[in-house]
């Protein structure tokens, strides 16, 4: 009987294939989609410093999602102690975070994946739960707290609330669709993220999770997700960023975008 642990099933032709990754150095992959937020990703390199370079089967993908100015001449990434790539998209909508994904599956030869955004900070045991994990998709929990300018973590209350923390969330454990890791294969079988959630904010991660299960109910052999008691750290006001750590420049945007909404209504309404 062969070892069919790194075969699938293809649900178009309904024929069996090989998994073939990892391809390459790397066997884990942490992939970002960013849009500004240059201040964060400083702190987030100094903050992976303290413990990615013991796990040289991993690489740091950040896909720099229409930054202007971009990242790289913002950044000195060179004060990474770890694998890190960064990669520009030179997407100009309004929210590409989907296809973002998607491209930095596509530039990594690794066989998992872990996906998850700029103001959550994966920790040392997220790493090694993903790396003893054997099944296909993995989610973690998440706690709030800050990455300090010299990468440590700060968790007090009054540093949260500083940060505009509601109070019923300082001591809050939850999880989130937007952060899990999932085998490279079933990425690419899923046809990764749904691009026509490109352009407008939301329902992506719904949409990905959701498409997950189905896939669990058609294939026998695809587990059902999994979680991790790891924690990681996420940043408990991202959206209003009051301390511009973040997209400020993607809030204006919005802002424009109910700007011209606003008066469009008014418009209609005066018809």
């Amino acid at each position: 009987m062969p070892n069919l642990s790194n075969y699938y099933t293809d649900m178009e032709t309904r024929t069996v294939k090989k998994d073939w990754y990892p391809r390459g150095k790397y066997s884990y992959a942490l992939i970002f989609a960013v849009l500004q937020s240059y201040e964060y990703v400083k702190r987030q390199i100094q903050y992976m410093n303290g413990f990615m370079h013991k796990y040289p089967e991993w690489e740091v993908i950040i896909i720099d999602d229409g930054s202007e100015p971009s990242i790289i001449s913002q950044v000195d990434l060179s004060l990474a102690k770890f694998r890190l790539r960064v990669v520009q998209s030179f997407d100009t909508r309004n929210w590409s975070q989907p296809c973002a994904r998607n491209l930095g599956a596509k530039l990594s030869g690794a066989g998992m994946l872990l996906f998850t955004d700029i103001d959550h900070a994966i920790c040392e045991q997220a790493v090694i739960d993903t790396m003893l994990y054997k099944g296909h998709k993995l989610h973690y929990q998440r706690v709030r707290g800050v990455l300090l300018e010299d990468g440590n973590v700060e968790r007090s209350p009054e540093i949260l609330l500083e940060h505009h923390c509601p109070a019923d969330r300082i001591n809050q454990r939850d999880q989130h669709y937007n952060t899990f890791a999932v085998r490279h294969w079933i990425f690419d079988l899923m046809g990764g993220y749904d691009p026509r959630f490109c352009g407008a904010y939301g329902g992506d991660d719904t949409d990905f999770s959701n498409r997950y299960s189905y896939l669990c109910r058609t294939l026998k052999r695809v587990d059902t997700s999994d979680n991790s008691e790891a924690e990681l750290i996420v940043y408990p006001d991202a959206k209003s960023d009051t301390q511009h750590l973040f997209h400020d420049i993607r809030h204006k945007i919005v802002a424009e975008r109910r700007r011209v909404a606003e008066e469009k209504k008014k418009k209609n309404e005066k018809k």
